[in-house]
């Protein structure tokens, strides 16, 4: 170092400040970005806590794929959870021609009030990571995605991103089926033997989504219109979520794997692959 003149020195002691500046802020980041989604879980879990929850002889007044995906599940037996928390891995691309790219997620549910959470990490290239958090809360669908925790890359609410959370949360109650009980806020109409239409209303919005089902009574598909974002705005597109590979864990058979697509005119575009590694419920 001896060797090294003065202005090679101060510009080796200004690259490792910038350095460790950044690796500061990032983690900086890191911290704000986590205590803000703690925060909002414990909203999710403080209203859902002490929300009675139990089954009523109207569990099979219900149409028969419904009944019978609720007696596959195993959730008429035992007490029926009132929120789960699962963690996954999986794989997302953000456009039709876009790469696959590692994600790993939590995502947390209640049942009554209808509410998720899901707190995602894209991992773009060996080097630069992407936070996502998406939720439905309290009446209200938010989306926020930043660059390594820190940087803003989106951050959107209003009525369209509303509507999508909501009914991402319809779409996946196969993985917590109590949401699916009579009793709560979810309306079904049969359509035929193996699908029926689901109506959720929660406050001023309300979506619904067709369930398809297999014959052994387990959910296979669920189709919607759900708002994309397209140059200018939003607009209503085809979408759906496909389901398989069940498994018992903590006491219901739920779907571990998980496809997300959009149907566009140019053909479908699967954008999510989810498998689910770790399912719990809620000390609710």
């Amino acid at each position: 170092m001896s060797r090294l003149s003065l202005r090679t020195r101060v510009s080796i002691v200004t690259l490792l400040s910038i350095v460790v500046g950044g690796v500061l802020a990032v983690q900086l980041g890191t911290l704000t970005f986590d205590r803000q989604v703690q925060e909002e879980v414990a909203l999710l879990t403080a209203d859902a806590r002490g929300v009675p929850l139990e089954r009523t002889a109207d569990d099979y007044a219900l149409p028969a794929p419904l009944r019978r995906y609720l007696e596959y599940s195993g959730v008429l037996e035992g007490t029926p959870a009132r929120g789960i928390r699962l963690v996954h891995g999986g794989t997302f691309r953000t456009g039709p021609d876009r790469a696959w790219q590692p994600i790993d997620g939590i995502e947390y549910f209640s049942v009554r009030p209808p509410a998720f959470l899901w707190d995602a990490t894209l991992q773009a290239s060996p080097f630069v990571s992407i936070r996502a958090r998406d939720y439905y809360l309290r009446g209200q669908g938010s989306m926020v995605v930043r660059l390594a925790s820190l940087f803003p890359v989106l951050d959107e609410h209003g009525p369209e991103l509303t509507q999508g959370a909501l009914l991402r949360y319809l779409a996946e109650t196969p993985i917590i089926p109590s949401a699916l009980l009579p009793g709560g806020p979810i309306e079904w109409y049969p359509l035929d033997d193996l699908s029926a239409l689901a109506v959720l209303s929660d406050g001023d919005t309300r979506v619904s989504a067709v369930f398809h089902f297999g014959t052994d009574g387990e959910v296979t598909r669920v189709e919607a219109e759900r708002f994309m974002s397209v140059e200018g705005g939003y607009e209503l597109r085809p979408w759906e979520g496909r389901y398989s590979n069940y498994r018992l864990l903590d006491g219901v058979r739920i779907p571990t794997e998980l496809e997300v697509s959009w149907l566009l005119d140019t053909g479908e575009f699967t954008y999510a692959r989810f498998t689910v590694q770790h399912y719990e419920r809620l000390p609710l």
